[in-house]
């Protein structure tokens, strides 16, 4: 946990939050829409060793379909379609019905560990930054196996078809794990920047890895990528980047400052493709599969799903209220 605290100050400091945030470590509030983007579930974090509050809303029309409580903090959320959730605490991983909101345990989590979910939710890949090793594990067969991760791992994605995973070291080192045959670790090449703020899969083998900008690789073995002028932290949930890798979505300036605002840009044409200004600055963004809309989460107040064609706002319903309380 101590390592854990550690990279999250510098990770803030690097962006340019302010100081109270940083020593505050606040674990950022997650969300994440379902394939079809009918579904968006966010879980919100309290600081220190605060418990979390899940709730999935209907993206149409913003009202809350279900909502639970955790004595422990959020780190992720994953879809596996529209009927099950699969939402891990500080605790455990546990499998949730989006409309219901009714709990089943999938499998406890030692203090420090994360995992991320497979496309088909078939395994789960458990790293940590103390932990000496990433553990692959099949949930129905309970197979596993590991790959080598001396210096500890922030971050893994798996690959659009789970052919490999794709880690980052705490030393900002980037590796590949192959899923399939070997089942070997290559190194990969460095950030382009010389830090990586997380990483995001996208399409069957794409990475995106966050920083002062956004590099973009097609495929994850490439020697560099498609450099996007964007500051990014896909580690603290400041940035987001669609299924595609087409889109990336941020709420900070030039600066690493947070605006009132989600900008929207283009990977592929390196432009702005919008700007739709907030009532206030958001403490994290989550930007949906194809792109076309992000929701914003609030240190106080309802979150808000934007649409990037028509700036529309939609405020999402405070559970068992009414939309538009």
């Amino acid at each position: 946990m101590k390592r854990w605290a550690a990279l999250a100050i510098t990770g803030a400091l690097a962006l340019g939050l302010p100081a109270g945030a940083a020593s505050a470590v606040r674990v950022p509030d997650v969300a994440v829409f379902d394939a079809s983007e009918t579904l968006v579930a966010i879980a919100r974090n309290g600081a220190g060793e605060g418990g979390s509050t899940l709730v999935v809303y209907d993206a149409g029309t913003g009202a809350a379909l279900s909502s639970v409580a955790f004595d422990s903090r959020t780190n992720g959320l994953f879809f596996c379609g529209s009927k099950a959730l699969l939402a891990w605490t500080d605790d455990a991983v546990v499998r949730i019905d989006p409309r219901s909101g009714a709990e089943e345990p999938v499998m406890p989590l030692a203090e420090g560990e994360r995992i991320a979910v497979a496309p088909r939710c078939d395994s789960v890949a458990i790293f940590g930054a103390d932990r000496k090793e990433v553990t692959v594990f099949f949930l129905a067969s309970r197979r596993k196996f590991a790959f080598d991760a001396a210096l500890g791992t922030r971050a893994v994605c798996y690959s659009g078809d789970e052919s490999s995973v794709v880690m980052l070291a705490t030393s900002g080192a980037l590796f590949e794990g192959e899923l399939q045959k070997k089942r070997r670790r290559n190194p990969l090449s460095p950030a382009s920047g010389n830090e990586a703020l997380g990483i995001a899969c996208f399409g069957k083998h794409g990475v995106a890895i966050g920083g002062r900008e956004v590099e973009v690789r097609h495929a994850a073995g490439a020697a560099s990528g498609t450099r996007v002028p964007l500051m990014c932290s896909l580690e603290y949930r400041g940035c987001s980047v669609s299924a595609d890798g087409r889109t990336v979505a941020t709420m900070s300036d030039e600066t690493g400052k947070t605006m009132k605002a989600i900008r929207f840009q283009s990977t592929s044409r390196m432009k702005g493709l919008a700007t739709i200004a907030l009532t206030e600055a958001p403490v994290s963004i989550a930007l949906s599969p194809s792109g076309a809309s992000a929701v914003a989460i609030f240190a106080q107040g309802a979150p808000v799903v934007v649409s990037r064609a028509t700036g529309a706002h939609l405020k999402l319903a405070v559970p068992g209220s009414r939309i538009g309380e």
